[in-house]
């Protein structure tokens, strides 16, 4: 049996703002690796790399101090599951995305 509550109405529109972030994330993220491949993309990822440290400091110390002030209170209730797994899916719908449009010359405009 699931611990997931039943999909709502209120989950409606958090899913779908995080499957949307999620699929530009994933798209953004392929495209990234494919300059880090072959192209200039070095420099994007030196560029990068302190604000991707800042950003898991931050979270790391948001979720200690949020685990901190509810160390007595009851867990919070669970999400439904397309609400819990929409940045999950939403990130790898895009980087499959991002995948065709490479391999069909999309993104850098060549035709056939």
């Amino acid at each position: 049996m699931s611990t997931y509550r039943p999909f709502e109405c209120k989950d409606m529109v958090w899913t779908a703002l995080s499957m949307a972030l999620a699929l530009f994330y994933g798209f953004m993220g392929v495209l990234v690796l494919w300059f880090v491949l072959f192209d200039f993309g070095w420099m994007i990822l030196l560029l990068g790399l302190p604000f991707l440290l800042v950003q898991l400091a931050v979270i790391l110390g948001a979720d200690r101090f949020a685990k901190w002030r509810r160390r007595n209170d009851p867990p919070p209730p669970r999400s439904s599951w397309a609400r819990h797994h929409a940045l999950s899916l939403g990130a790898s719908v895009g980087a499959l995305a991002a995948f065709v449009f490479l391999w069909a010359g999309i993104v850098f405009g060549a035709g056939r």
